[in-house]
């Protein structure tokens, strides 16, 4: 099950294993900050987009194995390592793979097929900042395969009306997010603010935003990751401990 150049790392007191390369993709706390945020529920269905390795529809399958998940990676070994991820952590059967570019999806499914789409999308723009001599990672932090108004697009199409999609991205492009995600008909709903520390900026942020619905907007008080460096909060060891 093991390819060359993977590793299997063990989360959350061994309960879970997951399959990454040892130079490529490896997932960091994002992942984990979205499922929890996403708020799923029984008999949902959910589309992760931009799955990676499947950590987002992992941890959300084990949040709540009632829901069926469909995760969507358009990179071949990123799939395969997804497909490999269901079926080491024993949730196959409600996580199915796809190894495609997100723009056939309105193609493979009808409208309003899901009732929540996740996706923890590259941060970058195409052409800005520094692109990481690795291609896999970066593919997985610039918009190298589709933009995030593709995304946005995709997910509005598929979602029922009153749907949700919950997305993380840095807080510099959170005006960009929002004109598209109203463009699309995805009215954002909650926003939080994501902080290093206490004193440090916001550098993400979490938002959920519901298709056809009325405005308003509810901010969630401001989530702290560390209480000091490398020592994680208790809002953040209470997360994990979610798993």
């Amino acid at each position: 099950m093991l390819m060359k150049d993977e590793t299997v790392d063990s989360l959350f007191d061994e309960n879970f294993r997951l399959i990454q390369d040892k130079f490529g993709y490896r997932f960091s706390i994002d992942p984990i900050l979205l499922a929890h945020f996403a708020r799923i529920k029984k008999r949902d269905k959910v589309l992760d987009i931009g799955a990676g390795n499947g950590i987002i529809a992992l941890l959300l399958s084990n949040l709540q194995p009632e829901a069926l998940f469909l995760a969507i990676e358009i990179q071949p070994h990123l799939a395969d390592q997804a497909l490999r991820n269901s079926i080491l952590n024993e949730a196959g059967d409600r996580i199915q793979i796809i190894n495609d570019n997100v723009q056939n999806l309105p193609r493979l499914f009808k409208a309003g097929s899901f009732n929540v789409v996740v996706s923890n999308p590259p941060y970058q723009a195409k052409n800005s900042g520094r692109i990481n001599p690795n291609p896999f990672r970066a593919k997985a932090r610039h918009e190298v395969f589709a933009s995030i108004e593709i995304f946005i697009s995709v997910a509005s199409v598929l979602l029922k009306n009153g749907g949700k999609a919950c997305f993380m991205f840095p807080s510099f492009r959170l005006t960009e997010l929002i004109f598209l995600l109203k463009k699309y008909h995805l009215e954002p709903k909650t926003l939080q603010f994501l902080y290093s520390s206490l004193s440090s900026e916001s550098q993400h942020f979490l938002i959920e935003a519901c298709k056809n619905r009325h405005v308003g907007l509810r901010v969630l008080p401001p989530f702290i990751l560390y209480q000091q460096k490398g020592i994680a909060s208790e809002a953040l060891k209470n997360i994990y401990a979610s798993f």
